[in-house]
């Protein structure tokens, strides 16, 4: 996995502050991994001597901030029960996610809204089919062997798609983890999102 999209922090339910624990956040696979338990048991049951599953009260906000406390985060459900385990020794927690807020403790998102925001969708670069990459090869006289190659990375690119007297959609192409320091192996890639932006 994409150690960008791992994210390690202290997280707590919103209405209940004070029960921190630590934690791993998957953003690609919109899931909260806890090395503990959160409050708000709801039920359990004992299967054996096998580890308890326990149903843990549904709540509608878990907020976070990461290791090095550099970013906030705000956590939303989806509406089935999150499931903990627990054994002699050991508890761990997961919570499967609904929308994922960065750089920010949202208490309540029922009435919120933006003046801006970004969605990513499968495929969109394709369907757009927009680069910013280019590649230029030199051969030699021959036209047998490759002198130079150049790979040239250019700005972000915006394309707007639909606009009204209210908001405009944009298509959006930019550099994604462009390494900054040359090495002998390097991995250039685009990411393309849509851009939705109030005219008020």
């Amino acid at each position: 996995m994409n150690q960008e999209n791992k994210i390690q922090g202290i997280w707590w339910l919103s209405d209940h502050p004070e029960q921190q624990v630590s934690g791993e956040l998957f953003i690609d696979e919109r899931k909260l991994e806890l090395n503990g338990s959160l409050e708000g048991i709801k039920s359990f049951a004992n299967i054996g001597s096998s580890p308890r599953f326990i149903n843990v009260q549904q709540v509608r906000t878990i907020l976070g901030i990461t290791k090095k406390g550099n970013k906030k985060y705000t956590l939303e459900f989806f509406n089935e029960p999150s499931i903990l385990m627990s054994m002699p020794g050991y508890q761990s927690d997961t919570y499967h996610l609904g929308d994922i807020y960065e750089n920010g403790h949202l208490l309540s998102t029922e009435k919120l809204s933006f003046s801006r925001f970004y969605l990513e969708l499968p495929y969109l670069f394709e369907w757009v089919n927009q680069s910013i990459v280019s590649t230029q090869i030199d051969w030699d006289e021959n036209k047998k062997t490759i002198k130079e190659v150049t790979v040239k990375i250019g700005s972000i690119k915006e394309m707007e798609i639909y606009r009204n007297t209210d908001y405009v959609i944009s298509c959006i192409v930019q550099p994604h983890n462009f390494p900054l320091v040359p090495s002998k192996e390097m991995a250039v890639s685009q990411i393309c999102y849509i851009k939705v932006e109030s005219l008020d």
